[in-house]
């Protein structure tokens, strides 16, 4: 005597998901950020993992929320679809690569026009490498040396430089705030002496 038979079915492998992945690339570690997939596919939902870091709330659905650990090398964002079957069969991943954000990569232009004359306008630029600070400032080293008069708080700033008397250079300092982390960039600058003239 033989039983009833009993019925396997096996379910393929799902694709990776079709859409694609979003999100901050330059990060702060311990600081939450959100990643969303471009969309979702039918039958699907995507799972998501994270390598250096770990997830907050939910690893799955359309979007997920990630926090980076400290003193990592490379971190990843990675999203998976899983069926909506009994089987639950997991895709291959794809992937998403974010770097921590390194406040050392920032610098100030040299202007090449410098020494430059008293009393004259002259413009400044820092090349942020993709980073957006919390806060930017530019100050004069002496103070007297001359003042910003335009961009203050940004990349571009313009100068008025006044007359000195006795010292002819000082630094221009950018402080950049991110994440609680300060950076100070300093290049130095200098006035020509005003040309003495005399009568005979």
């Amino acid at each position: 005597c033989e039983s009833n038979p009993r019925i396997i079915k096996v379910l393929p492998i799902p694709q990776p998901p079709t859409g694609t992945i979003s999100g901050e690339t330059k990060v702060c570690p311990g600081k939450p950020y959100v990643y969303t997939i471009s969309s979702v596919d039918a039958g699907m939902v995507p799972v998501w993992s994270v390598t250096n870091g770990t997830i907050q709330g939910s690893n799955a659905g359309s979007s997920v929320t990630v926090i980076f650990n400290a003193g990592a090398s490379s971190y990843s964002v990675s999203a998976q679809n899983k069926s909506m079957s009994n089987a639950g069969c997991l895709s291959a991943p794809i992937s998403f690569n974010v770097v921590a954000l390194d406040l050392n990569t920032i610098t100030v232009n040299p202007n090449p026009g410098g020494p430059f004359c008293p009393s004259s306008t002259q413009t400044f630029t820092a090349n942020l490498n993709g980073i957006v600070p919390d806060f930017m400032e530019w100050t004069f080293g002496s103070a007297n040396f001359g003042s910003v008069v335009g961009g203050q708080g940004t990349n571009n700033i313009t100068v008025n430089f006044n007359e000195i008397s006795s010292t002819s250079s000082t630094t221009l300092n950018l402080r950049v705030v991110k994440c609680g982390v300060t950076k100070i960039i300093s290049v130095p600058v200098s006035l020509l002496p005003l040309p003495v003239v005399s009568f005979t």
